[in-house]
């Protein structure tokens, strides 16, 4: 059994992965107002290696509750790059976990 860190993100609230060639994502968490914790949104990226944004998007609207707090989550590369990803995230439930595959 694998365990995952839920506290990753909050220690490293930007992370870059490497994905198929040429791109790779970056996670990272935004704000509208740093003293509202319910404005922090996890978003990720993805970008080629010229530097140009592919793709963007932020995670939270897979809480089911959608209360708009950042739901730490862990992301897993697909063990064939070209699959893409997986984002494991907590849901609002006490002890459901939410798993989402991402395509590129």
């Amino acid at each position: 059994m694998h365990y995952f860190s839920i506290l990753h993100n909050l220690v490293n609230p930007i992370t870059i992965y490497p994905l198929q060639k040429p791109f790779v994502l970056v996670t990272y968490v935004n704000t509208t107002n740093s003293s509202d914790t319910t404005s922090y949104k996890e978003c990720g990226e993805v970008i080629d290696w010229d530097g140009i944004s592919r793709s963007n998007m932020c995670f939270n609207s897979d809480n089911s509750n959608d209360s708009g707090a950042w739901i730490n989550s862990t992301i897993r590369l697909n063990a064939n790059k070209k699959l893409g990803f997986l984002r494991i995230a907590q849901s609002a439930c006490p002890n459901d976990w939410i798993l989402r595959q991402y395509l590129m």
